[in-house]
């Protein structure tokens, strides 16, 4: 018998944007920014913005508008990952950051990544287990409740793995 994790999402709903919302700063002058919320996207956005260099960052599937943040604050901003029970969010959260050129009317796409990954388990015993051995449940220690999509997300290279010993 297969069971997903309490907190896992719907495989289907891995690649969905069900939300976006996209902070635009510019370079020379970061207090100069547009936000943009949308809580249905469509395949396009439109934003005018005067010539210049900017800095994008996006982010997706967060379930409500981060609302309006300085450069600094959405470095250090961090949301909740949720799962199926949570009605607000829908998919797997994706952040994108990216400079960008504004000169002429152009399309810029815009790469959004997971910011979480799914885990799938499969567990093998040791042929000498006996038959009657039954696995009753297994708990991901260690998962983090919240991430920052623009910050370091990984543990420490002391906490990547763990050790399990042979036999059962």
């Amino acid at each position: 018998m297969t069971r997903s994790y309490d907190g896992s999402l719907d495989p289907s709903k891995e690649a969905e944007i069900y939300d976006l919302s996209l902070y635009v700063y510019n370079k020379i002058d970061p207090g100069v920014f547009r936000h943009v919320y949308i809580d249905v996207p469509n395949d396009r956005v439109d934003l005018s913005l005067p010539r210049g260099e900017y800095e994008l960052f996006a982010i997706a599937n967060t379930g409500s508008d981060p609302g309006e943040m300085t450069l600094e604050q959405l470095k250090d901003y961090t949301c909740e990952i949720a799962g199926d029970d949570d009605p607000a969010v829908k998919g797997l959260a994706m952040s994108a950051h990216r400079t960008l050129e504004v000169g002429v009317d152009a399309e810029i796409p815009i790469l959004l990544e997971r910011a979480v990954a799914r885990v799938d388990l499969s567990i093998t015993v040791d042929k000498n287990c006996p038959e009657e051995l039954t696995l009753h449940s297994v708990a991901l220690r260690s998962v983090p409740a919240v991430l920052s999509p623009f910050g370091d997300n990984r543990p420490a290279p002391d906490k990547l793995l763990a050790i399990y010993a042979a036999g059962c």
